[in-house]
């Protein structure tokens, strides 16, 4: 019976912290961003993230979750639209 209670908390664990859009990405889970659907986001919206520093390598942490994510990148908190979340690949 323990064997098979410590194997389904491995597999949640691992299931955390599968691939998964940043809009998916669990709250207070440290994650890199793997890649970006730019065209997905328009050039305006493109140009602001990447200036904040949101690019495929970027390491971050998922503050909040609702209609914005609260992202942390570095020493910023920056929000971002649950769409635009979507954008980002995370893993």
């Amino acid at each position: 019976l323990l064997i098979i209670i410590r194997r389904n908390l491995v597999q949640d664990q691992t299931d955390v912290t599968a691939d998964k859009t940043l809009d998916q990405w669990p709250t207070n889970t440290p994650g890199m961003i793997k890649s970006v659907d730019w065209d997905a986001l328009g050039v305006s919206a493109a140009r602001r993230l990447r200036a904040m520093g949101f690019d495929a390598g970027v390491m971050l942490t998922s503050l909040r979750k609702g209609g914005v994510i609260v992202v942390q990148v570095g020493r910023m908190t920056i929000a971002v639209r649950a769409n635009q979340a979507a954008a980002f690949s995370i893993a």
